[in-house]
């Protein structure tokens, strides 16, 4: 189950909902695999080929990119390797760029503070309801 979240900047009026979590089809590659680019669908499918029947998830995070603003939610696919390496993978922005992710329960208990992408005012970001 996941989180919806409401992102606002009481400046400028950015005013945005996400989902943040995961739903109850995430547990299936068929599902996950069209939220990511081309790309990253790609490297999931070939690290899942060589290491059958590692465990695996995909979670719905928050983030923006450094590069053109965008604020926006980014699947991101984890498991651990065979080896005990630690795997990661999220898409690029739509503009092509590494958008930063940020840790959602530092963002939702107050701890972190985060800037907004259009006017640099603090955004204030707050649960809304939840979600499968």
């Amino acid at each position: 189950m996941g989180t919806v979240i409401r992102v606002k900047c009481s400046d400028c009026g950015l005013d945005k909902t996400f989902r943040v979590g995961s739903g109850m089809q995430f547990n299936n590659l068929e599902k996950v695999l069209p939220l990511f680019d081309k790309n990253t669908a790609e490297k999931i499918t070939e690290y899942l080929n060589g290491n059958s029947g590692c465990l695996w998830y995909v979670v719905n995070n928050i983030g923006f990119c450094p590069e053109c603003g965008q604020f926006s939610v980014y699947p991101v696919f984890y498991s651990t390797s065979r080896e005990g390496k630690d795997i990661f993978l999220y898409s690029d922005c739509e503009c092509g760029k590494r958008p930063v992710l940020l840790d959602i329960e530092t963002v939702l208990d107050g701890t972190k503070e985060i800037p907004c992408p259009k006017c640099n005012n603090n955004l204030i970001i707050s649960p809304e309801g939840i979600w499968d």
